[in-house]
């Protein structure tokens, strides 16, 4: 159970990670403007921490319905 718990934080860390950084840049500065490429970038680490942080909860949900 700790080493899914231990799983999903990190998930949550890099989720939160691939966008706050850009987003306080934006809010701080008066040139508001990102590139496709980052845009891209960007959009693919959030989709792909999500998708694993998703298939991570379905794994704990099915771990914790074989324990019962």
């Amino acid at each position: 159970m700790y080493f899914f718990l231990c799983n999903l934080a990190t998930m949550d860390i890099v989720c939160t990670s691939s966008v706050i950084p850009k987003a306080l840049i934006g809010l701080v500065s008066e040139e508001n403007t990102i590139s496709f490429k980052g845009c891209m970038a960007q959009l693919f680490f959030l989709l792909w921490s999500l998708s694993s942080e998703l298939l991570l909860l379905t794994v704990m949900a099915y771990d914790r319905y074989v324990a019962i």
